[in-house]
């Protein structure tokens, strides 16, 4: 395995100002990803890492923004922090060294029983990412692995006692639970009012046995459900990846007892002006929100009449708006610039190609979708693409354009510029004879 997980670690936590714990998982969810990896992925698992370097990674931290633990974001397979058997160790020498700064801990609700939560709402400020995804008991021992030790609905009610932020996050996997299952989850996890729910859509690659696909009909029938009981809901509640076909300021959600949600601001509100300012996508409107202070003008959209709303905020604090991430405003502008007179193509994923497609409706750059062939199945994201997958695409194009630019972003690269294969982005380069440029943001 090497270095490079450690390597791994330690910028997480410089750049991310994420603590890895574990790779371990006390649970076998039936639908797992990390169980179906096609063969020379580069991706690392080293169980539970040792106090030594957890103390390490701690130092790295920046003590003014949110520490999170257990969510994925690098090529370490991120575990449940919770089975660490030094968990509460670390989070004791976290506190002595920052008592103010909010830890958020993303875990399975089934790894919340006995006193758990107790010891957790001592180290406040403290927040808590819950994975439920089910409800019914032996369904849960059956799909998800649980031992049924904990009981679930006892724990929702602690939640609620206790006081915690929380959220929770569902997979939908109707085609085996039963669309009855995913909706009392969903409904009864609302009932508990979470910070927000996400319902996520389920990942399988080419190695994924037939009998854990869904069929082709289940993606329009979850986003109509999705969109249904958004509106039942007193809590936000979020379908991911979105299907995003421009960069529109849309809002996704509205956190209750929050500034926006005070000042009238409702999901599917479409904002233009912040400040007097107008957002050219959605983290746009995200950031100016969030550094705008005390009474903001919001000049927005509501089934095609235009209206105003006054929002009172501190500065630097969050709005309560929720935005699907899209963009930078300032990135179309640069591509364009940077592709302007040059046969270049956009490198994007089939999940994103259509959003990229309308802001670039021309040939400066012409987009390019590209297949996750190397994963297959569902995966169409743009952090899973492979060196293979673009060069294959690129060859076709080329075969009736000329080609002399590559823009991909940055996200499928290491910090070697190597994809999840090891693959290097020097292969596009040499093999096409074009210039390939990395775009981050």
């Amino acid at each position: 395995m090497g270095d490079d997980w450690k390597k791994i670690i330690y910028r997480s936590a410089a750049e991310e100002n994420l603590l890895h714990l574990t790779s371990c998982c006390p649970y076998s969810c039936i639908f797992c990803s990390n169980n179906y990896n096609p063969e020379g992925i580069r991706v690392y698992a080293p169980g539970h890492l040792p106090f030594p370097m957890l103390l390490e990674a701690l130092a790295l931290i920046d003590p003014a923004r949110i520490i999170r633990t257990g969510e994925s974001t690098s090529r370490v397979t991120e575990g449940d922090p919770l089975c660490h058997p030094d968990f509460f160790r670390l989070m004791e020498v976290l506190r002595e060294l920052y008592p103010q700064t909010r830890v958020e801990i993303v875990t399975s609700i089934a790894s919340l029983g006995g006193d758990i939560l107790s010891r957790l709402q001592e180290l406040e400020p403290m927040s808590l990412k819950i994975s439920l995804n089910m409800i019914t008991p032996s369904l849960r021992q059956k799909l998800l692995g649980d031992s049924q030790e904990v009981d679930i609905r006892s724990v929702l009610e602690k939640l609620c006692y206790h006081g915690f932020l929380y959220s929770f996050t569902v997979v939908a996997v109707p085609h085996l639970s039963g669309w009855d299952e995913l909706m009392k989850t969903i409904l009864t996890g609302g009932s508990y009012l979470p910070r927000e729910i996400t319902v996520y859509r389920p990942g399988w690659t080419r190695k994924t046995p037939v009998s854990l696909r869904p069929g082709v009909e289940m993606e329009g029938k979850l986003e109509g459900l999705v969109e249904e009981l958004a509106y039942q809901l007193a809590v936000p509640l979020l379908l991911e990846p979105p299907k995003l076909k421009d960069l529109k300021a849309r809002v996704a959600g509205v956190y209750r007892d929050s500034p926006a949600s005070n000042a009238g601001l409702e999901k599917d509100d479409l904002i233009l002006e912040v400040g007097g300012e107008k957002p050219l996508s959605r983290l746009d409107a995200h950031k100016l929100l969030e550094k705008g202070g005390g009474t903001l003008e919001i000049m927005f959209s509501r089934q095609g009449i235009t209206k105003r709303a006054v929002l009172e905020k501190a500065a630097g604090k969050k709005s309560g708006l929720i935005f699907h991430r899209d963009l930078p405003g300032y990135l179309p502008a640069y591509i364009s610039r940077i592709s302007r007179g040059r046969n270049a193509v956009l490198i994007t994923s089939r999940l994103a190609g259509p959003l990229m497609k309308s802001i670039f409706p021309g040939t400066e750059p012409r987009v390019l979708p590209v297949e996750n062939e190397k994963l297959g199945g569902s995966i169409a994201v743009t952090g899973l693409l492979s060196i293979e997958d673009i060069l294959q695409a690129c060859r076709k194009y080329a075969e009736d354009d000329k080609l002399d630019l590559v823009i991909l972003p940055a996200k499928l690269l290491d910090e070697d510029r190597r994809d999840l294969w090891g693959e290097r982005v020097c292969r596009i380069e040499e093999e096409l004879g074009v210039q390939a440029w990395e775009l981050s943001g």
